[in-house]
């Protein structure tokens, strides 16, 4: 008889648990819904790691991840899962922030605020951004232009990933801007950067990257982030460029030089 009630029990349990689950996939994600009232009914289960899980994957705040056992939240396996099904749980678990392997984590997963929600320190830990960025294929990481804007290691593993947005600047030091080796290494990496060009470079360099470059757009728009420094010797490589100049870059110099190097370009004077 105790072996009969017994296995009542685990079917009922079972019932109970899957209908547990079925409700907190249908009612947690609504915005109004917090999980702490369902505190009582989870208690029973909260041993279960799959609810765990659950409670992670729906948690909006430090109380509501609380509900989790020690034996859960301390398990660093266990952090993966749940840094997988929500990623916010770096902001408000205690301490997430600042632990390496849960933001490499996160960035592995890829996440991109895995930068900006890591701790101050982390941020300032150099040796550790740059191990993720090439260790992990993380993309392009935009927030890191502004606090490494001036660290060539860094800039150049990230560049790959770099892609022309209106909504965010490609961010480098007026310093690096300035330096034709550097730029160069950049270039060849990514054409994007031939709006940061701020340096004499061989033309012919400068044009392959404009025409890589031309392919997120236009060449006309591409020109018109370009220095004169850049549309000097391009123009100086292929005056019917002239045609994609425009105020204040087309002066007499840009356009003489145009005609100069090709007669066809007269027709866009």
């Amino acid at each position: 008889m105790e072996e009969v009630l017994k296995s009542i029990d685990n079917v009922v349990y079972a019932q109970k648990r899957d209908m547990l689950i079925s409700a907190m996939g249908t009612i947690c994600p609504k915005i109004e819904f917090s999980i702490t009232i369902l505190k009582e009914v989870l208690e029973p289960f909260l041993q279960d790691e799959e609810i765990a899980l659950l409670i992670a994957k729906y948690a909006a705040n430090e109380s509501e991840f609380n509900l989790i056992p020690n034996e859960f939240s301390k398990n660093r396996e266990f952090m993966f899962k749940a840094i997988e099904s929500n990623f916010r749980i770096i902001e408000f678990v205690c301490g997430a922030n600042d632990n390496e392997e849960y933001i490499r984590h996160m960035a592995k997963c890829g996440k991109s605020s895995w930068f900006i929600m890591a701790s101050p320190r982390i941020k300032n830990n150099r040796e550790f951004i740059l191990d993720v960025l090439k260790t992990v294929n993380v993309g392009c990481v935009y927030n890191i232009y502004t606090k490494y804007n001036d660290d060539e290691e860094i800039l150049l593993e990230m560049i790959t990933y770099y892609k022309q947005s209106p909504y965010y600047e490609l961010d480098i030091s007026d310093r690096l801007c300035a330096n034709p080796e550097f730029m160069t290494k950049m270039l060849v990496k990514n054409p994007c950067c031939i709006t940061k060009v701020n340096c004499d470079l061989p033309s012919e360099i400068l044009y392959t990257a404009l025409q890589l470059y031309a392919k997120y757009g236009t060449l006309k728009r591409a020109l018109i982030s370009c220095k004169p420094c850049v549309i000097l010797p391009l123009i100086k490589h292929d005056g019917m460029l002239l045609e994609h100049i425009i105020e204040p870059y087309r002066t007499p110099e840009i356009v003489g030089l145009a005609v100069l190097q090709n007669k066809e370009a007269i027709k866009f004077v």
